[in-house]
């Protein structure tokens, strides 16, 4: 895609939601993305009600720089020679002329990306590897787990990371709601909320905090709903 976006003197977007991911594969950068974004949550935010979360966004070529929105930080040394840091690049309307700004947002990110810069410190990048490893490990056992019980089937075809899609044999509403009343796991997310046509969808993620127990135990709770007395209501 790189290859023949640049061919027509065209630029490549990649839009990466799960920046843990890159721990496992090849980043856009390495595959010729010229444009990067993405959503930082995973990487040491807690989800928080839903945000505030942090944006992710690069650019490979410095001239994009000055068209990117937001603020950028760069490290110099003070009048004493001690270490800090100070905006290099301010694009937004608070600190510019509105008519030359490029971000016109006022939300502030900056505790979540002390959040996420503390978190990627602590792990770096060998232990960024390893959490995406250990997601992908987490999530094929579950997945394998789910996929042999009885009509339930995968929705789609293809590799994946920590998040994979399952076709239930009832609605998957009706699905969660008996699993959390009855077992208190919450099982995962009815893409039917979300997407016509999607009602047999549940959307099933695990991280590299989940135990084998845990997997155990979905299996488990959606193999309740496996046998031949509930499939033959259907």
């Amino acid at each position: 895609m790189a290859e023949a976006a640049h061919a027509k003197g065209a630029l490549l977007v990649v839009v990466n939601t799960e920046p843990v991911a890159l721990g496992a594969i090849k980043s856009p950068g390495e595959m010729g993305a010229d444009i990067v974004v993405g959503e930082g949550q995973s990487i040491g935010v807690g989800l928080q009600f839903g945000g505030p979360y942090l944006g992710l966004f690069a650019v490979r070529n410095p001239k994009h720089v000055r068209q990117m929105p937001g603020r950028l930080c760069g490290e110099t040394v003070d009048a004493e020679g001690k270490r800090g840091f100070v905006l290099t690049l301010s694009t937004r309307e608070q600190h510019i002329r509105r008519e030359k700004a490029t971000s016109n947002i006022c939300t502030n990110q900056a505790l979540c990306a002390t959040m996420a810069t503390i978190y990627m410190s602590l792990v770096g990048r060998q232990g960024l590897k390893q959490v995406a490893l250990l997601s992908v490990e987490k999530a094929h056992q579950a997945a394998e787990k789910l996929f042999g019980l009885k009509s339930f089937e995968p929705y789609f075809s293809g590799d994946f990371v920590r998040e994979f899609v399952v076709k239930t044999p009832v609605p998957a509403k009706e699905l969660i709601e008996k699993v959390m009343a009855e077992n208190a796991i919450l099982p995962g997310i009815d893409l039917g909320r979300f997407y016509a046509g999607m009602d047999d969808a549940l959307l099933v993620a695990c991280t590299e905090r989940r135990t084998e127990n845990e997997i155990e135990s979905l299996g488990a709770a959606l193999g309740e709903f496996s046998t031949d007395a509930v499939l033959s209501q259907m």
